[in-house]
């Protein structure tokens, strides 16, 4: 795929797991599927999707894992960036305690608090 991260690239600590879209099924779905089988012994989860993903990921976290703990999940907001300052607002996003400026204190949340809306 031509935006992901090369293996190559990362740490041999790291496992590294690709889940694209190939139109037998919902992408969300395979990514999932694919999750929680890893869940049970990962720690930490670096994920990049929509809100409604960030969702259906906390809930299998949730029972992966018997609950999300703050600071395990991390989730990339889908924002639109238009000054980069915060000014115009239009990057503001429902996160756990209130709005936020992605541009300002994004773009990565704790997943719990994305989840928390």
């Amino acid at each position: 795929m031509r935006d992901s991260i090369p293996a190559a690239r990362l740490p041999a600590a790291v496992e590294y797991h690709l889940v694209t879209q190939d139109g037998r099924q919902d992408p969300a779905a395979a990514l999932l599927s694919t999750l929680s089988d890893l869940l049970p012994w990962a720690d930490a989860v670096c994920a990049a999707g929509s809100v409604a993903l960030y969702l259906r990921l906390a809930e299998t976290i949730r029972d992966a894992r018997y609950g999300l703990t703050r600071g395990f999940a991390q989730a990339l907001y889908p924002a639109t960036f238009l000054c980069g300052t915060g000014a115009c607002q239009s990057c503001v996003a429902d996160v756990a305690g209130g709005r936020r400026r992605v541009c300002l204190r994004g773009p990565v949340f704790d997943l719990a608090d994305v989840a928390a809306t």
